[in-house]
């Protein structure tokens, strides 16, 4: 087996830097959020045209090549916490 590349410091020189995982945590929720107010009108719009089913939902957002904030194809429980999102 080859040897692991690892930094010596681990996440302390990152914490050190400002750039820890608060600031990564941050900047995900920041994204996410944009995108959610993206896509509220298109799921309203997918809901008027019946269209409610996790699934469903799901297949619809991939059909129109609709990607998640981490540029992945939509499936029921991403769409879920998509939903989870629009409600707060």
């Amino acid at each position: 087996m080859g040897k692991r590349p690892s930094n010596p410091n681990g996440a302390d020189s990152l914490r050190r830097a400002g750039k820890g995982s608060e600031a990564g945590i941050a900047a995900l929720k920041a994204r996410a959020d944009t995108h959610t107010s993206r896509l509220r009108p298109v799921i309203a719009r997918l809901r008027a045209e019946g269209i409610t089913t996790l699934p469903k939902l799901a297949d619809a957002l991939n059909a129109q090549g609709i990607l998640t904030p981490s540029n992945a194809r939509w499936h029921p429980s991403s769409v879920r916490n998509l939903l989870l999102r629009l409600t707060t």
